[in-house]
């Protein structure tokens, strides 16, 4: 027997250059932080954030992940909102997804070997919920979804579906944790005139 994995889903990773990424490790220290009223474990900052060599570079990433993924289209791929986040030892995000969005990204700003990282969950459809309990499978709950973590790395981007669950694996370090998080929309033109589906972003 053989076992494969088929349908892979392609997340994308970029490193920044390290003068930027440092540079905005000092920025984002700076800001003041409130509670997240969301998740009540960690602190955001939603309406300052103005950093423009980094959303600069950040489409240049979202250009060739739109290049990858739908090709010489007549519309781009641009941030809809930018927040930072900050987090202490013990603290963490809860299971998510972000709606109204294409794509989302975070940005890593510390590197930490265990902890603080991204874990990602896509259903598992040998365990359908609506199944579960013809097919006995309560004992299994692991396997309902497919899961995989993203470990923490400075300067590192990571671009994914924004339609994706994930949540923050509880930070372990005394060290204080700081990511960029955003999501995305499309401008530009899509649908074509002569098949009536002819939409300006």
């Amino acid at each position: 027997m053989n076992k494969k994995q088929i349908l892979p889903i392609s997340f994308y990773e970029f490193d920044a250059p390290e003068t930027l990424a440092k540079d905005l490790l000092d920025y984002v220290t700076n800001l003041t932080y409130t509670k997240n009223v969301y998740n009540k474990t960690m602190n955001s900052q939603v309406e300052s954030f103005n950093f423009p060599s980094f959303t600069d570079w950040v489409h240049k990433c979202l250009e060739k992940v739109k290049q990858e993924e739908y090709g010489d289209v007549n519309w781009q791929l641009y941030i809809t909102q930018i927040w930072t986040n900050k987090s202490n030892y013990g603290e963490f995000h809860h299971k998510h997804l972000h709606p109204n969005s294409i794509v989302s990204g975070i940005f890593y700003l510390n590197d930490f070997e265990k902890g603080g990282g991204t874990k990602f969950f896509h259903p598992n459809p040998y365990y359908k919920v609506e199944l579960s309990e013809v097919l006995n499978l309560s004992s299994k709950k692991r396997q309902h979804e497919l899961i995989d973590t993203v470990q923490t790395k400075f300067g590192k981007l990571v671009i994914f579906p924004s339609s994706i669950n994930h949540t923050t694996v509880p930070h372990t370090s005394v060290d204080t944790r700081y990511t960029v998080a955003f999501n995305t929309f499309i401008k530009g033109v899509i649908g074509k005139t002569e098949e009536a589906s002819y939409l300006q972003l």
